[in-house]
């Protein structure tokens, strides 16, 4: 009977450590190009629990990210833009691969972008 409870206590621990979301706290860096030029990104990413948080600089200026998510390894958010003088939210779901994120990035009806970024050192 003991053996059996512990077990099942094991499984649950097991079952906690998957669940928690990957720490991407810090700085990370990415390119993305699009039909207007290339968009430079450095990423501040804060996480507490399973709330991100944090900024997206974009060529110099520094964006705050908004409704960011992460559970385990997949992460959610999204930014203000403008768009030929529209306001405009992008939105962000990418999944962690240890230093790298890849991303979908969409907004308006234009179709998504795809872009990996890497995690600053």
């Amino acid at each position: 009977m003991i053996r059996k409870i512990a077990f099942v206590l094991v499984l649950i621990a097991m079952g906690c450590l998957c669940a928690q979301a990957a720490d991407i706290s810090g700085k990370w860096k990415g390119s993305l190009v699009t039909p207007g030029g290339i968009k430079n990104y450095i990423y501040e990413f804060k996480v507490d629990g399973n709330v991100l948080t944090g900024t997206a600089t974009l060529n110099g200026k520094p964006i705050q990210i908004q409704n960011g998510k992460i559970n385990g390894d997949d992460i959610s958010f999204t930014e203000p833009g403008e768009f030929n003088g529209a306001k405009v939210t992008v939105k962000y779901t990418g999944k962690v691969e240890g230093d790298k994120i890849k991303f979908q990035r969409t907004f308006a009806d234009f179709p998504p972008d795809s872009m990996t970024i890497k995690r600053l050192k």
